[in-house]
Order: structure tokens, then C-alpha cells, then sequence
């Protein structure tokens, strides 16, 4: 039989010119494949586990809730903007005001919504590079579980952030505005590629818009279509078709100069002037890379395999692309293009993919009568393969799994606090009282647009210090207004001198139940 031919009489699905025959089959292994971070999105709603970025990313979808059109700043009691105020948010919040559900449970819920948006915009992405329905399920797969580290015991995770397709950054992850707008970084990419080829207006005016919205929802992704366009351009254009690479570039100009008339905060001020807002968190892109990439470098020769055959080969130059800008990041010190990495990956995921899947399309069929995949060399290097996948994807399973930490207990304090009292809290308990309670002094992670962040937070730390006298507590108390102070007692700034010092300057309103969380009001 021949590898053109279909075969009849027997009910399995083969592979043939790297394909499934049947491609709803391909399909639903495809979706089964994405199936597993929502269902680890599922168990930590379900544990109580969500949290991390999503306590922050719910403070700015209740804040808009309240305020639609004049919101002020969802974690501190001022009137500055944030980042986080993206048409994303701004959809939940009108879902909240209508509803009257809670944001972090209309957040957690998107979260599945996203994992749609992402899946389709991924399988559109891959599709630019390759036909095949298995390297584009090797593809996910390999995006999902090629990673090193905390599956491999080597004492360093892999990166738990926004971003990051690892099977963990995504059971946390899936709820945030970057899921929705790597989906529609790849669609955007996709659309490209098909008008650089064919033409068409519609397809550039959806580039238009999606850029748009991505500048504001995830400005990382948004360098990632450029430079994923200018990767597609070496591919595709041609002297003869020189005004559609011309079309694309103005379109991708012009989406991002659009979104430079967002009302609730300045897109020119967050490019320009607040990148350095977050620049020191993002030191952590260049931390221990090789130990938590080193399953996906085995795509580098399968690269170098594509460029040697094509040197204009659209994956390849991607790859270079933000490589170079990856490397630019720690050069520079600018260490937020170190967002790029997740997409270095990706392109790593997808070249590995296609190599593999181009070397099984090489077997020989079965014959009709065995109703085999493939003979049994080939199923010995299928197994040989995809053991370490399967082996990293259980591990990361496992670590989703049994990891995590229950918001319940701060959560429920926060509540005891009204939505515009100010909150002093520790780093133990800070992240979830602007979701559900009031306002902070200090903000401990990155964040934009405060002048005074870093004297905020070094006042805030000075609190719960032992060294600190009663009379410098009692001044941070009467300059942010503190009607609250939460503290953890298992937190790293804990200490029993501190909690001695207490009916000083406050009295213990509320106890988790745990005892872990004390909530003490200030003042009368």
C-alpha cells in the first residue's frame, strides 16, 4: 500500500503525508491536548488555589465595576491610573455590574473562554508552518511539557507568569488578558501570513484590530506580531508584491497608533516612561534559563535544518527575532523584552514538532490486515519519543496538582474591610485585600503609574520591623489615613515584638480561623 493511498475496511486512522487521514480525529486529540490546562484551571478553582496575578487582575475589574468612566486606582487610594484597565477588564466589569458576581469569579470562569481563544489562535499559528495534524498536536504538546526543572527535581521551577504556555503559568494564567491576547497574537500572525500570500482587505483590517487591542491587553505580545510580521515578510514578500508587505506593516502601524487614544491610561507613558516600573521583576526571564528550557533545545538542529533548506523559512527567522530581542533585554538592562522568551519557545515546540512528525511520514503504512499505527520499528521510535513528553507532562501535572495556596482565610478578612478603607498589610497578606476588601499602602509585586511605589513599600516593610518605635508607627498610620492592618504570623516579616506592640496603636478586630491571619483595626 502507499503512503497516497486510504485505506478501507478497517476503522483506524493512520498517518499519511504527515496527516491524519480522518481530521476530526486530529481535532479531538488536538482539543484533548488543550483540555488538560483547563482541567488544572478547574481543579484550582475548585481547591481554591487560584490566586497570584488574578487577585490584582480582579481588583481593576471591581474598581471598573464601580466607576465605569472615572475609575481610580484599584490597589492604592489614589487617583492614578492602571495597567490593568484593558477592554478585557473593562467586559468583565460591565459582566459584574450587570450580575452582581463576584470579579474573581467572573475572571475564573473567562479563564475557559481563554483557553478556547488560545487553543484556536495557536492551531492558526502552527497552521502558517505546517499542514500537518500531528505536528500540530506534537505542537501543543510539547509547548505544554517540554520544560525543565521542577518536573526534573533541578531545584529551580519553570516560570510561573502570564505568558508562558507551561502546563503550571497556565493553570493559574488562563484567566488573565495575556491568554486572550497570545490567541489573538497568533490569529493576528495567521491572518498576516494568508494576506501576504493572497491578498484580502478583510484579513488586514482584523490585523488592525486585533494589534490594537493587544497593545493595550499584553504590549509583549503585541512585539511579538511585529516581529513576527517582519519574520513573514522574508518569508512571502517580493519585489511583486511589495504594496501587500507595505499594507501590513501600515496596518500593524496603525493598529498600534490606534490604541493610543485608550481613555484609562496613557499606552505612550506605559512604552516610554513605566517600563522601568517593572523592568526589575522581569531580571527573573534571565534566571536559570538552560536548566528550565533544555527539553525544548532539541528543536535548535531541526531549526537549523529548516533554514539550511530555506533561508527564507518563516520559522526560523521568527526564531532569530526574538532571540535577538531576548538578548537585547539583559544587554540593555531592559528586562521586560525578556517576555519574549515565552515565543522563542514556542518556536523551538514547533520546529521539534515538525522534524518529528516529517520523520514518522516516512514509514512505511501498515498493510490493511494489521490495523496498526505503523510497523514495529516505527513504533518503537514513536515510544522512544514521546516517553520524556509523557513523562514531563505527568510530572507537571502532578506539580499543579499538589502545589498552591488557599486565599480563603485572607480573603475572608478582607472582606470585614470596605472597599475604599486603607489597608496596611505585610507581604503575606497583601495581594488578595484589593480584591475584596479596600485599599493598601503599599503594593509589594511591580506596578505602574505610582511615583512613590518604592518609598511606599520600604514605609510599609518599616511597620512590621520590631526596631520600629511606636511613634513612626503612629505617623505611617496619620499619612495614608490606615483604618486596617493585616498581618500574616507565618509570614517572613512576622515577629512576636510586633504583635506585642499592637494595643499601642490598634486592637484585634478578626482571626482567621487558622490563626494564621490577624486583622487589627486602627483608631477609634
Amino acid at each position: 500500500m502507499t503512503a497516497n493511498r486510504r485505506t478501507t475496511g478497517t476503522g483506524a486512522a493512520i498517518w499519511r503525508d504527515l496527516q491524519l487521514i480522518t481530521p476530526a480525529v486530529g481535532l479531538v486529540v488536538y482539543a484533548m491536548v488543550w483540555l488538560i490546562p483547563a482541567l488544572m484551571l478547574a481543579w484550582r478553582i475548585a481547591g481554591g488555589t487560584l490566586g497570584w496575578d488574578l487577585f490584582e487582575h480582579a481588583a481593576a475589574v471591581r474598581e471598573l465595576a464601580t466607576h465605569p468612566f472615572q475609575p481610580g486606582n484599584p490597589i492604592l487610594l489614589v487617583d492614578l491610573p492602571h495597567t490593568l484597565f484593558s477592554p478585557y477588564s473593562l467586559l468583565a466589569a460591565a459582566i459584574v455590574r450587570l450580575s452582581g458576581a463576584d470579579p474573581f469569579d467572573v475572571l475564573s470562569i473567562a479563564g475557559f473562554v481563554n483557553a478556547v481563544i488560545l487553543a484556536a489562535g495557536f492551531r492558526a499559528f502552527v497552521r502558517i508552518f505546517t499542514k500537518s495534524d500531528l505536528a500540530l498536536i506534537l505542537s501543543a504538546a510539547f509547548a505544554l511539557f517540554l520544560w525543565g526543572s521542577a518536573p526534573l527535581h533541578l531545584g529551580v521551577d519553570p516560570w510561573v507568569w502570564s505568558g508562558f504556555l507551561n502546563l503550571d503559568s497556565l493553570s493559574y494564567g488562563l484567566p488573565y488578558p495575556s491568554a486572550v491576547a497570545m490567541g489573538l497574537a497568533f490569529f493576528a500572525l495567521s491572518l498576516l501570513a494568508t494576506f501576504l500570500q493572497r491578498g484580502g482587505r478583510l484579513r488586514l483590517a482584523a490585523a488592525v484590530v486585533i494589534q490594537a487591542l493587544v497593545v493595550v491587553l499584553h504590549p509583549y505580545s503585541a512585539l511579538f506580531i511585529v516581529i513576527g510580521l517582519a519574520a513573514l515578510i522574508v518569508a512571502y514578500g517580493s519585489r511583486l508584491e511589495v504594496r501587500r508587505s507595505v499594507a501590513a506593516v501600515a496596518a500593524i502601524a496603525t493598529g498600534t497608533v490606534v490604541c493610543f487614544a485608550w481613555p484609562y491610561f496613557s499606552i505612550v507613558q506605559l512604552l516610554t516612561g513605566q517600563v522601568g516600573a517593572f523592568d526589575w521583576e522581569q531580571r527573573a526571564m534571565y534566571s536559570a534559563v538552560v536548566l528550565r528550557i533544555f527539553p525544548a533545545l532539541v528543536g535548535l538542529p531541526f531549526l537549523a535544518l529548516r533554514f539550511r533548506a530555506d533561508r527564507r523559512d518563516p520559522l526560523a527567522w521568527l526564531f532569530g527575532g526574538l532571540s535577538a530581542v531576548y538578548v537585547v533585554g539583559v544587554l540593555t538592562a531592559h528586562y521586560t523584552l525578556g517576555r519574549e522568551l515565552p515565543y522563542v519557545m514556542i518556536c523551538l515546540d514547533i520546529a521539534l514538532a515538525i522534524g518529528f512528525a516529517g520523520i514518522l511520514s516516512r514509514a512505511p503504512d501498515p498493510e490493511p490486515r494489521q490495523g496498526r499505527l505503523a510497523s514495529l520499528p516505527v513504533r518503537g521510535i514513536v515510544a522512544a519519543c514521546l516517553l520524556p513528553v509523557v513523562l514531563l507532562g505527568s510530572a507537571a501535572v502532578v506539580e499543579v496538582l499538589t502545589t498552591g495556596e488557599t486565599h480563603a482565610d485572607v480573603e475572608g478578612l478582607a472582606r470585614l474591610t470596605s472597599q475604599y478603607d486603607v489597608v496596611l498589610a505585610d507581604h503575606a497578606s497583601y495581594p488578595a485585600v484589593p480584591t475584596w476588601g479596600g485599599k493598601l499602602v503599599a503594593w509589594y509585586g511591580a506596578l505602574g503609574f505610582i511615583p512613590d511605589i518604592v518609598e511606599r513599600r520600604s514605609q510599609a516593610a518599616a511597620f512590621f520591623d520590631p526596631s520600629e518605635t511606636l511613634d513612626e508607627r503612629l505617623a505611617l498610620l496619620r499619612q495614608y489615613g490606615v483604618r486596617w492592618v493585616l498581618y500574616g504570623r507565618n509570614g517572613p516579616t512576622f515577629s512576636a515584638a510586633f504583635e506585642a506592640s499592637i494595643p499601642q496603636w490598634g486592637k484585634p478586630y478578626a482571626t482567621s480561623p487558622d490563626g494564621a491571619f490577624v486583622l487589627v483595626s486602627v483608631g477609634p
